[in-house]
């Protein structure tokens, strides 16, 4: 889609060309006037006030877009189920077709935990509370091996 303010600037300029330099290399030159410069600048912004709104941001102020995964965060540091955005307004976003909304600022954007993830914090977590070595623990590699597998199968749904 174009603006058509841009359009009228690209005839505008058309107008304004003025063919210098010497033979080979001649080159074309704009000649216009600041005040019809600054014109046809105030009316592309006149234009994109017009049609165009702001994206709401996310409590980090990253822009939510349309089709984004994000979470709700509460203040006690918490965070809701991811949700698909289907529609987003200045500072709402809109889920379920719709039929709820978060305030964007309350929401982040939805990181899925990876491998690396799973694996840091099975390292982690067997160093911190057995002090032992994961392999030697049967019941961990069991625990964060289900996680691995759970995470290759959404994966593989994607492709």
């Amino acid at each position: 889609m174009t603006l058509e303010s841009i359009e009228k600037l690209r005839e505008s300029l058309k107008d304004c060309i003025s063919e210098t330099g010497i033979e080979p290399n001649r080159f074309d030159t704009y000649w216009i006037t600041a005040k019809a410069c600054d014109m046809l600048i105030d009316e592309i912004e006149r234009e994109v006030l017009e049609r165009y709104m702001e994206l709401p941001l996310d409590e980090d102020g990253i822009p939510i877009h349309e089709g984004d995964l994000i979470q709700f965060v509460n203040k006690q540091g918490g965070t809701g189920a991811p949700v698909e955005v289907c529609a987003v307004s200045k500072y709402y976003v809109y889920y379920n077709e719709g039929k709820h909304f978060y305030r964007a600022d309350c929401c982040c954007h939805f990181k899925p935990r990876t491998i690396e993830d799973v694996l840091q914090e099975m390292l982690c977590e067997e160093t911190l509370i057995n002090s032992q070595y994961p392999w030697e623990n049967p019941e961990l590699i069991a625990k964060y091996a289900a996680e691995i597998c759970e995470l290759l199968e959404i994966h593989n749904e994607r492709r």
